[in-house]
């Protein structure tokens, strides 16, 4: 049964790096040429899976049914907060062969977009920050590819 264990981890682990992988040849195509895949055994958990971008990449490749987009943006989070990245945190995921999906918090697309926080929606609340800027939102990779190169990434 450890085995069995073992053999499906493995082929996990394949998996991930495979769709790692494909991630960044569809991030160089769409026009990023600086996209590659992390290495892996050098950088630790806390290395995000992508370099050569100035967002922190978390990939998620999942099997035949479900893949967790705001799990996945999570633990991009934590692991940036870990390694002291300050870069935008971003989750790219996909099923399968399906397309790639973006999630990304509301706030950091509204400053890759140039766009200022939005304001608080009732008056006189204590400052904070719009519960709507830490709102997951999922656009196509495409849409973030566009985004990072009006940047001039």
């Amino acid at each position: 049964m450890t085995r069995a264990k073992g053999r499906r981890r493995v082929n996990a682990c394949r998996k991930g790096k495979a769709g790692e992988r494909a991630l960044a040849k569809a991030l160089r195509e769409l026009g990023l040429p600086g996209a590659r895949r992390t290495v892996q055994a050098r950088g630790g958990s806390e290395a995000a899976d992508l370099e050569g971008l100035q967002v922190r990449v978390e990939c998620k490749v999942g099997a035949a049914r479900y893949v967790d987009p705001i799990g996945a943006l999570e633990q991009c989070e934590r692991d940036g907060d870990a390694a002291s990245d300050t870069r935008p945190r971003v989750a790219i995921t996909r099923i399968d062969r399906a397309q790639w999906v973006v999630t990304i918090r509301a706030r950091t697309l509204f400053v890759l977009v140039g766009m200022p926080p939005l304001p608080r929606a009732y008056q006189g609340e204590p400052p904070r920050r719009s519960v709507i800027d830490d709102e997951p939102v999922s656009i196509a990779l495409p849409a973030l590819v566009a985004l990072l190169r009006a940047e001039g990434g």
